[in-house]
């Protein structure tokens, strides 16, 4: 009996070791000591030196600083930047630990990076932590927000991804990575209206690169909308109403119904003799018209309908949905005077004031 209980006693002790973080997180209580002038420029060098790519000489001038001045929190951040910078992740977080520990004006930065290592490091737990740590003494840095949703999407947890990408987007409205995983989100839980108002304007922030073709793709998807067609009678099309679409964002039966059915009328009119491009411009400036009605009263506590819908009617409003579908749906790199005027207008925009 007495070796069972001591078996089972050292089985216990390992799992708890195992279970006990690797990194711990320590509150930020050290006073970081004040930079020289000298101490100052060298940093300096040391930043240009990481943005030309010279990595190595970055960490050789940064580990100068730290040297003659162990508590100099700017070096620590800048060297764990670039020991991330140079996929070095163990180091990072190590370096970037120990910045954590001062009262640095730039911490929420380094809580953002510090959760961003313990991410690529497989300890997503321990990253999500690490940022709601952050949020806790930076309500409004837009990142921390941002960071959280992305390691909780990668979780699968969607719900609390939404809230906090949510948030992000409040509090940046032009950080187009923060619609893109917003969008990705709905996506996810197959909310494809809300998907697509999320992808279009992330689109309007970011036409032309990799992830913009793959966001281009759902929403030219997602507004192709869904219809079926009789092997047997072609002529007979169906245009199917999901009385249990996702409701979570709110209801969106009567523009998901408008999506298919103007697809269904495109098959059956044989004599319109629009082009694509047309054709893709009347359906948006008539799913922004209809979305700027809101005909359900149990929308308006909505955040899709409090955030991104105000945006898209008035876009349709004035009169530039064919710059918007150009630009960002279509990637035509059109500059004409028109196009210019939209993304000024775009830029200008009030967005709400949300709760966050």
């Amino acid at each position: 009996m007495k070796t069972y209980n001591y078996l089972l006693s050292a089985a216990i002790s390992f799992v708890i070791l195992s279970c006990s973080p690797q990194y711990p997180i320590k509150e930020p209580t050290k006073t970081p000591v004040e930079k020289s002038i000298d101490e100052k420029r060298i940093i300096q060098y040391g930043v240009r030196a990481h943005e030309r790519g010279d990595y190595n000489e970055a960490i050789g001038l940064y580990q100068e600083v730290l040297d003659s001045n162990p508590d100099n929190a700017h070096a620590l951040y800048e060297l764990a930047l670039t020991y991330s910078a140079m996929e070095k992740h163990k180091k990072s977080l190590e370096t970037g630990l120990r910045a954590m520990e001062y009262q640095w004006p730039k911490l929420n930065k380094v809580y953002s990076l510090v959760g961003t290592e313990l991410d690529l490091l497989g300890k997503k737990s321990d990253a999500i932590d690490v940022y709601k740590k952050g949020i806790n003494r930076y309500p409004d840095d837009f990142l921390l927000y941002y960071n959280l949703g992305i390691t909780q999407l990668s979780e699968e947890e969607i719900e609390e991804a939404k809230k906090a990408l949510k948030k992000s987007v409040i509090l940046n409205p032009s950080h187009a990575g923060s619609h893109l995983a917003l969008a990705e989100s709905f996506f996810k839980e197959e909310n494809k209206i809300p998907a697509l108002f999320a992808y279009c304007r992330f689109l309007i922030l970011e036409p032309s690169s990799e992830r913009a073709e793959s966001a281009r793709k759902n929403v030219l998807s997602i507004s192709a909308g869904d219809i079926k067609t009789n092997k047997k009678n072609p002529n007979q099309i169906a245009v199917p109403v999901e009385p249990d679409d996702p409701k979570s964002e709110g209801n969106f039966q009567t523009l998901s119904f408008y999506i298919s059915a103007n697809s269904a009328l495109q098959l059956m009119m044989a004599k319109d003799n629009r082009s694509a491009r047309d054709k893709k411009i009347g359906l948006f400036d008539d799913l922004f018209s209809i979305a700027g009605k809101n005909i359900f009263e149990e929308n308006k506590s909505k955040f899709i309908w409090q955030y991104y819908v105000p945006y898209f009617a008035e876009l349709t409003e004035k009169k530039y949905t064919k710059a918007f579908v150009d630009y960002a749906i279509l990637d035509l790199k059109n500059t004409s005077d028109t196009t210019m005027m939209f993304l000024k207008w775009s830029e200008d925009y009030k967005w709400p004031a949300l709760p966050h």
